[in-house]
């Protein structure tokens, strides 16, 4: 019994422990200031800071800042997200002339230099145009080179989130040179992934797309869900059988038809549709982040099938509507 508790306790530190690294290069030319790119873009940071976990670590560095070594280069603190998400709303402007792809090579320089062994690192390049402002990036073969190099000895996950005014926009910026080198890189692989963006709620719903994929949670499916609670009592059976004990005994012969009613009971969730839990909304005249921290909740290892404990952060912003933190409980 007690080696099963430690295991249970090991596996949740585990899981509750493993933080990733998150650097993002976020434009501020003044380009950004059309359509309200800036605005949106700034929706787009807040909502990756408050969907990061206190473990994390994220870095964000703004285009304009590479030739000061990146004397503004701002290291989120998580453990007081609601400070950070004020500082985004209120100081970051656009400023730069230009969206110097330098500012992308001198983020890769300062990932080199971390002594960081962790796999989990990912770059985000916010960018609503071309880089250079479509001009032939400076030392092209330097900066594939640099690439190549601390990219895979680092394992660096790359994502561009693309701003732009029209879907032929956002096609002809996919194409740029500073996109194509890091797909000259990896090949056909997986990465990098480019999310492309018009408007504001098309910007912060590719945000949480991407905040998905850092927390390796897939998106929502409309997939019916049936609990078959006789397959898994039969299952128990069978793994009682496979551990060599007698499941005629008095203490396990009703054990499988239990397990299957806790397993229905811990797994109902998996019956619930969200979009009936959040039905009931509140209209609002402000569209500001809302964050609601340090929510308890239990869920169930899908490595491991054992339960796990933690407290989570939420926070969306709305339009013009706005749904009860005691509803979106229910849904967790």
């Amino acid at each position: 019994m007690k080696k099963g508790l430690a295991l249970i306790l090991f596996i949740i530190l585990t899981t509750l422990s493993l933080g990733k690294n998150i650097y993002v290069v976020y434009d501020d030319s003044l380009s950004m200031k059309k359509d309200n790119r800036s605005v949106y873009a700034n929706y787009a940071i807040q909502t990756l800071i408050a969907l990061q976990e206190p473990e994390d670590t994220l870095i964000i560095t703004r285009m304009s800042d590479y030739k000061n070594q990146f004397r503004n280069k701002l290291f989120i603190d998580l453990q007081d997200i609601s400070k950070e998400l004020k500082y985004f709303r209120d100081n970051i402007d656009p400023k730069s002339m230009v969206t110097p792809y330098k500012a992308v090579e001198s983020m890769l320089d300062y990932i080199d230099k971390i002594d960081d062994k962790s796999e989990n690192n990912w770059l985000i390049v916010i960018s609503d145009g071309f880089f250079e402002d479509g001009k032939p990036i400076p030392e092209l073969e330097q900066a594939k080179e640099k690439i190549q190099k601390i990219a895979h000895s680092k394992k660096i996950k790359p994502i561009f989130l693309l701003i732009g005014s029209d879907e032929q926009q956002l096609i002809d910026y996919e194409k740029q040179i500073g996109i194509q080198i890091w797909r000259d890189t990896y090949g056909e692989g997986e990465y990098p992934k480019v999310y492309k963006s018009v408007g504001k709620n098309d910007i912060v719903d590719k945000m949480s797309k991407i905040a998905q994929l850092l927390t390796n949670k897939s998106e929502s499916k409309d997939k019916i869900y049936k609990i078959d609670e006789n397959k898994i009592e039969n299952a128990f059976r069978d793994i009682i059988d496979a551990l060599g004990e007698n499941i005629n005994r008095e203490g396990l012969k009703d054990t499988p038809k239990r397990m299957a009613q806790s397993y229905g009971e811990l797994f109902s969730g998996l019956l619930q549709n969200p979009e009936d839990v959040l039905k009931r909304t509140f209209e609002v005249e402000k569209n500001d982040l809302i964050v609601e921290k340090n929510i308890d909740f239990h869920s169930m290892c899908e490595h491991h099938f054992l339960p796990i404990f933690g407290k989570i952060d939420i926070a969306y912003i709305p339009n013009g509507k706005i749904v009860g933190f005691g509803d979106i409980i229910k849904v967790i």
